[in-house]
């Protein structure tokens, strides 16, 4: 259970340093939906896939977004 919460502040971390200024480039709306729609996956990955690779992949989105 760590290890999923870990991969998720990593992740969240990384992208951190290379999103940094990515609205600028998109726009707010643009950058808004794009990481809303990457929110929406990563939640329905959580809810519905029992599997634990599944739901770190899942924490990952989730911590990108």
């Amino acid at each position: 259970m760590g290890l999923l919460f870990t991969a998720e502040r990593l992740s969240e971390a990384i992208s951190g340093w290379f999103m940094v200024g990515r609205t600028d480039v998109l726009g707010r709306r643009r950058g808004v939906i794009a990481f809303l729609g990457l929110n929406i996956l990563a939640q329905t990955i959580l809810i519905f896939c029992p599997w634990y690779y599944s739901r770190m992949a899942g924490y990952i989105l989730y911590g990108i977004s």
